[in-house]
């Protein structure tokens, strides 16, 4: 009973500064969270806006898709066969030089997305006949190297388009400018 005699009230000075600064902070509370929501979502959409991303380098779309989305530093690189970027018509030479065509199309796709061939987290190969793999491989190993190569995913499908003999698509980043690390940095 002496302790609870000898505690303060909400009447002493302490409570009643405390008392008012939880009533300022309850108040304002609302309003801070307000800008801070409207500052992040400006941040989010000024950092991933999708982006379409298309180049003369590489063969124009066959169909109703871009050559590569980038929404923030992804990179989504759709599928690259071996056609001549200038003819439009498959390379000749058979799977080896079809496969170099879609990686120098791919690293096209790739540089005007402000990326490169060793940005690339992930590649999916298609073939047409999974016989060609050691050739297809060898090929891509000169292309990525073997010290840090991508993920990989290889499936043997039924067809390609334009009877090509190999597909090969990639995931991969962008390496933020200087001038975009200035303004993370603010």
């Amino acid at each position: 009973k002496k302790i609870l005699k000898n505690m303060p009230t909400s009447q002493d000075g302490f409570f009643k500064s405390a008392n008012i600064i939880m009533g300022l902070t309850v108040i304002a509370l609302p309003f801070v969270l307000v800008y801070y929501k409207r500052k992040l979502r400006r941040r989010f959409r000024r950092n991933f806006q999708h982006e379409i991303i298309s180049t003369k380098e590489a063969p124009a779309a066959v169909g109703a898709y871009s050559q590569a989305t980038k929404i923030g530093p992804a990179v989504y690189c759709s599928g690259q066969i071996g056609l001549n970027p200038k003819t439009g018509t498959l390379v000749e030479g058979g799977v080896e030089e079809e496969t170099r065509q879609a990686l120098t199309n791919l690293k096209a796709v790739l540089n005007e997305a402000g990326s490169n061939l060793k940005q690339v987290l992930k590649c999916t190969v298609l073939l047409e006949d999974i016989n060609d793999f050691q050739k297809v491989n060898a090929i891509y190993a000169s292309f990525f190297g073997e010290e840090n190569p991508p993920a990989r995913a290889c499936f043997a499908v039924k067809a390609l388009p334009k009877g090509a003999k190999v597909e090969i698509e990639a995931i991969a980043y962008q390496k933020p400018s200087s001038k975009e690390k200035e303004e993370k940095e603010e």
